[in-house]
């Protein structure tokens, strides 16, 4: 595995989490990106996602790093609609 890598996208994801637009465009490059084979999309899930075991394919662990991006901007969306609304 090759931990430059890892640790770029995994600062990279980091500065974009919350931000649609700039995290699709590291997350878009960061799948077309040869250099992140198996190993690597494992070591980037592991620390940014927090929950990937080694033998996880590629795709998951893709699937994985999204998942955290999705849970904030679920978040966000849940807390604009509730903004202003009694909890009475």
């Amino acid at each position: 595995m090759d931990t430059r890598i890892v640790n770029l996208y995994v600062a990279r994801l980091l500065t974009a989490l919350g931000d649609a637009e700039a995290f699709a465009k590291i997350y878009a490059e960061m799948e077309g990106d040869r250099s992140v084979r198996q190993q690597e999309a494992v070591g980037i899930a592991k620390s940014f996602y927090g929950d990937a075991n080694s033998s996880i394919s590629k795709i998951e662990a893709f699937r994985r790093i999204r998942l955290r991006q999705n849970a904030i901007m679920d978040n966000r969306a849940k807390t604009r609609a509730q903004a202003g609304k009694s909890a009475a």
